[in-house]
């Protein structure tokens, strides 16, 4: 067995490369098979069901895609002005079509544009290596990163924001062979609606910057210097219009302040940046098992003098404006959102091709057999650091009665009416767990005066999970009582006049 293993080397890879681009998709369609079927759960469930939210109220009322609206009565009309809603229309415009609305066919919409995205990094490491071997490994690698892995099959925008963005990369490399006016066009369309659906994936427009420039500097054809400029400040036009008309109504906002607003001292920022390298980066980032190939394409860097070669300072503009974006917003990333760190991915694992290209094709058997051993363990270690977010049995995420009592809730009132629920410091989950439109509280933070001025506006029920319930001034309010499960308990509220 061991001989057989040594004999896996680059050249075997590249004659079996369409099988594997293939077994990436299908390994990974098996690994998240039991995850399809369960609702929204796990860490950022917040996001999730904010993001399907926006789905739903598409499919049921408004198709305006400049009206993405959630449930929640604290947004002014209902309206979510944040990141373009790309994808939860087109998720949308999908339930519209086949007439199935299920969280399945999200999490299913959300794996294939996983999974075009994996094409996509096969793409780019293409046009970075011109090697389909090259290529192919570091696509295998990229589909098991840990924190890719997680996040493929949920309702994230960021999603689609890292499919469009390693799109817009390959593309670009595509014209840097070709000199097609076309590739500039998909490049830039591809950029706009990865920034679009996600802002902060603007910073890959460092890469065509700096391929133009130096195209310009070594040619001196200005006439071909401007007109691929001109597309990209054409289509890179419409997300700035987009953010330009909505930025102001997002307030006081961490991620657009980043760095410049900040309690957090040095020695804590720098607390943060060390859990990241030691932590996220090996165990969520990059999956263990690419480590080293990771360590060795670093090393790679400085020993061939890659700063050298011809492309070099494309993916260096990419890999520094990745830099830059972390730095502004570490204390906005901290150590829990894991998926603000998606921009890192495509420059991340241009560096483990470059390293696994290495190793396999080392002249040594032990070590190409220990590049075998750390690509075939990767689907294995990626499905075991994720498991535990979607094992409900031990943690959902949030009060763990939604998840488990749905109908239930669902059914304990009419569909219609307003209501107001709490705690949920989300303002997303219960609204979504309870199919309902209305107003949330947090923290037990509601009173007589803040209830009343609810029912004023059409607050029919109450849904309580804390102690409010139990307030002197709240009391003379609450009707009767509807339905009660576990740590909640739902009221029928007194109308005006009753």
């Amino acid at each position: 067995m061991w001989c057989w293993l040594g004999n896996i080397d680059m050249e075997f890879i590249r004659r079996h490369y369409r099988l594997i681009l293939w077994l990436i998709p299908a390994i990974s369609l098996l690994l998240h098979a039991y995850v399809f079927p369960l609702d929204l759960v796990g860490i950022h469930v917040w996001r999730q069901t904010k993001t399907q939210l926006v789905i739903d109220n598409f499919y049921r009322s408004d198709m305006n895609i400049f009206h993405p609206r959630c449930n929640s009565l604290g947004y002014e009309d209902r309206l979510l002005l944040q990141e373009f809603p790309i994808m939860q229309w087109l998720h949308a415009l999908v339930y519209k079509g086949t007439g199935w609305h299920h969280i399945a066919l999200t999490r299913l919409l959300s794996f294939i544009t996983g999974m075009v995205g994996v094409w996509g990094m096969y793409r780019l490491l293409r046009g970075v290596f011109g090697r389909v071997e090259v290529a192919v490994v570091g696509a295998w690698c990229y589909a098991f990163s840990p924190v890719f892995h997680y996040y493929t099959v949920n309702p994230m925008p960021d999603n689609f924001s890292l499919a469009a963005g390693i799109w817009s990369l390959a593309w670009l490399f595509r014209y840097r062979q070709s000199g097609s006016v076309w590739h500039v066009v998909a490049s830039a369309a591809c950029l706009s609606l990865a920034t679009l659906a996600k802002l902060p994936f603007v910073i890959f427009a460092a890469a065509p910057a700096v391929l133009l420039l130096q195209q310009w500097h070594t040619t001196g054809q200005t006439r071909r210097f401007l007109q691929a400029t001109i597309i990209y400040a054409v289509l890179l036009a419409l997300p700035a219009i987009w953010y330009l008309s909505v930025i102001h109504t997002w307030g006081d906002n961490m991620v657009i302040a980043g760095i410049t607003h900040t309690d957090q001292s040095i020695g804590e920022l720098a607390g943060i940046l060390l859990s990241i390298i030691t932590s996220m980066l090996p165990e969520l980032l990059l999956n263990y098992g690419s480590v080293l190939f990771f360590v060795v394409g670093i090393v790679l860097v400085f020993r061939q003098k890659q700063w050298q070669k011809n492309g070099f300072g494309v993916l260096a503009a990419l890999g520094l404006a990745v830099i830059a974006y972390f730095v502004f917003e570490i204390n906005a990333i901290t150590t829990v959102h894991d998926y603000y760190m998606f921009p890192f991915l495509p420059p991340l694992f241009i560096v483990v091709a470059s390293g696994a290209q290495a190793v396999l094709s080392s002249g040594r058997k032990a070590i190409r057999v220990l590049a075998f051993v750390c690509l075939a363990v990767l689907p294995a270690t990626a499905a075991i650091r994720c498991y535990s977010r979607w094992h409900v049995a031990t943690d959902v995420g949030f009060d763990r009665v939604f998840y488990d009592y749905k109908q239930q809730i669902r059914a304990a009132t009419p569909q219609q009416p307003l209501v107001v629920v709490g705690n949920d410091e989300s303002d997303m989950i219960l609204l979504y767990y309870t199919n309902r439109v209305g107003w949330v509280y947090r923290n037990d933070e509601l009173n007589g005066n803040l209830l009343s001025s609810y029912i004023r506006l059409g607050a029919r029920y109450l849904y309580c999970t804390g102690r409010v319930d139990a307030l002197p001034d709240v009391l003379p309010m609450l009707k009767e009582k509807v339905y009660e499960q576990g740590n909640l308990r739902i009221y029928e509220l007194k109308q005006p006049g009753q």
